[in-house]
């Protein structure tokens, strides 16, 4: 899960990107795994729509700077 993932990004490299919430995809990611039967799904497709997009362009940029992809 890329929640996952981002949780174990270095603390610098997230660092460098301050206007991504990365503790509020972490929350995120636990309430999907722990509170799984009171999700609403709304919200769920809301967060697919409009926030995944900007994090899939703060990921592919911080491979660029940080990995020279």
């Amino acid at each position: 899960m890329m929640c996952e993932s981002v949780q174990k990004l270095p603390t610098d490299w997230k660092n460098a990107y301050p206007e991504t919430e990365w503790s509020n995809i972490a929350g995120f990611r636990n309430r999907l795994t722990h509170e799984y039967l009171s999700v609403d799904l709304d919200i769920v497709w809301n967060v697919i729509e409009n926030y995944l997009p900007s994090l899939e362009r703060t990921i592919e940029a911080m491979a660029q700077e940080f990995w020279n992809i």
